[in-house]
C-alpha cells in the first residue's frame, strides 16, 4: 500500500436534489467540494452508481462446473445443511439433485446471476482512489478537464480511522488492488463457492483499457452510501487543476485556512515541450 492516495474530484455546485449519488453523504445541504474539503467526508458508494456498466458485473459462470465439482460442492453444503446425515445419505442427495437437472435449468443460472450483481450492489459499499496525481487522463476525466482538484489522502492515517471505525462500530473496510485484465476471468462458483471469494473476484477485475486509473478500492462490508468522517489530518495535500477558475481556486484557499491541520496546496502547471505535469506551491 502506498503512504500516499488519490481521490479526483470537479466543483460540482449540486446540494439536495440534484440527483447525484454523492448528494447522500453527511450536510447534505453543501456541494460535494466542500464537504470533501472542509468536513474531510469519504463516500462508499454502491458499485451500481460506476460509470462502468461492465464494473462489478462479473458473474460467476454455473455451466462451467464439472459434475463431479458440482458435486463436491453439493456435498459440501449437505454437511451444513443436514448435520445429522451419514456421507452415504449425503452422497445420495447430490447425486438425486445432479440427475434432476435443477443445477443445470436456465432460469435457475440467470436467477443465482441476478443475485450475485444485486450482492454486490447492496452488500459493499466502495471508496475509489488511484496511486498517480500526476496522470492527465484522471485530470480530464474525473477533474472536469483540468479545472478541479485532487486530494491526497494519507493512507497510514486513514487507515487509523478505519481501525477505529472497527473498534467503535464493528464495520469492516479492506483495500485492494484493481486487477486489469483483456479478457473477463472465468468465476467458477464450484471451485470457490465461498461467496468473499465470489464477491473479490467481481468487484477486482476491470478491463485493461481502464489502467490508466491505477485504481485502489476500499470495500466496505454491508454499508453501500457510507459516509466517514475524516480528521483534518488524513488530507496531507490539495492539489488545484491547470484550469481551475479564480473563483474556486478562493474557495479552496479559503477552506484550507480554516482547517486545524492545513494541508499543503499545489497548482498544476504545463512544463514546455513535455506531456508532464508539475505543481507550484501556494500554500
Amino acid at each position: 500500500m502506498p503512504d500516499k492516495i488519490y481521490k479526483y474530484k470537479s466543483f460540482d455546485k449540486a446540494s439536495t436534489g440534484c440527483g447525484h449519488v454523492e448528494c447522500r453523504m453527511a450536510n447534505p445541504e453543501k456541494p460535494i467540494y466542500r464537504r470533501i474539503l472542509e468536513d474531510n467526508q469519504i463516500y462508499f458508494s454502491s458499485a451500481k452508481n460506476f460509470n462502468d456498466p461492465f464494473d462489478c458485473t462479473l458473474v460467476p459462470r454455473y455451466d462451467l462446473g464439472t459434475r463431479e465439482q458440482k458435486k463436491s460442492m453439493l456435498v459440501k453444503y449437505g454437511r451444513i445443511n443436514f448435520p445429522d446425515k451419514s456421507d452415504l445419505e449425503l452422497d445420495a442427495i447430490a447425486e438425486a439433485k445432479l440427475n434432476s437437472g435443477e443445477l443445470d435449468d436456465q432460469l435457475e443460472i440467470r436467477s443465482k446471476r441476478e443475485y450475485w450483481v444485486e450482492k454486490t450492489y447492496n452488500d459493499i459499499g466502495i471508496f475509489s482512489a488511484t496511486t498517480c496525481k500526476k496522470n492527465p487522463l484522471m485530470w480530464a476525466h474525473y477533474a472536469a478537464s483540468h479545472s478541479g482538484f485532487c486530494v491526497e489522502y494519507d493512507s497510514l492515517k486513514l487507515q487509523l480511522v478505519l481501525e477505529q471505525l472497527y473498534i467503535n462500530k464493528r464495520l469492516v473496510c479492506n483495500h485492494h488492488k484493481i486487477k486489469y485484465v483483456s479478457l473477463a476471468p472465468h468465476i467458477n462458483p464450484y471451485l470457490n463457492p465461498e461467496s468473499p471469494k465470489i464477491v473479490l473476484d467481481m468487484l477486482l477485475h476491470k478491463h485493461i483499457l481502464w489502467s490508466y486509473e491505477e485504481e485502489i478500492r476500499y470495500l466496505l462490508l454491508g454499508h453501500p452510501g457510507f459516509v466517514l468522517q475524516c480528521p483534518d489530518n488524513v488530507i496531507s495535500t490539495v492539489y488545484l487543476g491547470r484550469n481551475i477558475s479564480e473563483e474556486n481556486e478562493g474557495e479552496v484557499i479559503r477552506l484550507i485556512q480554516k482547517k486545524s491541520v492545513r494541508p499543503d496546496l499545489f497548482k498544476a502547471k504545463l512544463q514546455p515541450n513535455s506531456f508532464e505535469i508539475e505543481f507550484d506551491q501556494i500554500l
